[in-house]
Parts: structure tokens; sequence; C-alpha cells
């Protein structure tokens, strides 16, 4: 009877330590993309989102379709999870079409419409307001 009792403590130690390992490997980000197996927790990857949407409007500001590109293409590819939220993505997009002026002005309206929640965006609005004339 005693065997019996110390199998079953073992059984439910055992168990008690996959949960616990579970809950903790569910709260982790895994940055697959870097090839470096780190792992990003939460206050990292809130980090990373906004020094990402910094260079965004910087590059938004500075009119640079090429430093957007690449940080698309960061932002999908940095962790297991997209960086930025679909409505940051779609402000991201309407101002690279805009500044390559790969799409027409009601294109680029209805990309900003839908990303009206973004915190990118104003600075893509602003990006594809034309230049004032020096």
């Amino acid at each position: 009877m005693r065997a019996l009792a110390i199998a079953l403590c073992f059984c439910l130690l055992g168990t008690m330590a996959c949960e616990r390992r579970r809950r903790i490997q569910s709260k982790l980000i895994t940055a697959s993309a870097t090839g470096s197996g780190q792992v990003l927790d939460g206050m990292q990857f809130e980090s990373a989102r906004r020094v990402a949407r910094e260079q965004g409007k910087e590059a938004m500001k500075a009119r640079n379709p090429q430093r957007l590109r690449q940080l698309r293409t960061w932002v999908e590819d940095r962790a297991s999870v997209p960086i930025f939220p679909a409505e940051d993505l779609a402000a991201l997009d309407a101002a690279i079409a805009c500044l390559e002026q790969t799409a027409t002005p009601s294109e680029i309206a209805q990309q900003l419409a839908a990303a009206k929640t973004s915190k990118l965006a104003e600075a893509a609005g602003v990006a594809c307001e034309p230049l004032p004339p020096e």
C-alpha cells in the first residue's frame, strides 16, 4: 500500500512539473528566424514592436521606401508570430506603395482606411502627402 502511495505521489509531481513547463513555454515566443534559438519574453517582444514602429515612422518621415521594405521583411520574419498587427502592416504597405508609386491614390486611401487604428497610420498618411514646393 505504501509503495502505491509513493508511486501515485511521483506521478502527480511529474504531471505538475509538465504543466508548469508548458505554461512557461507558452509565455515565450521563439525567434526562429534568427537561427540562434533566442527566445523573446513578453517585455522583449513589446520592446521589439516599439522600436520597429519608431524605425517605421522615421523611414516614413525620410520617405525611404527601401528602409520600409527592409522593416516589412524584418517584422514578418523576426519571430514565430508577427511583431506588427495587421493594421500596422497595412499602414507600412500603404507607405511603401505610395513612395514607390505602385498604387493609385484611391488604392492607397483604401489601405490607409483599413489601417486607421494603426500606430503607423498617421506617419503613413504624411509620407503619402505631396512634398511642398521648394
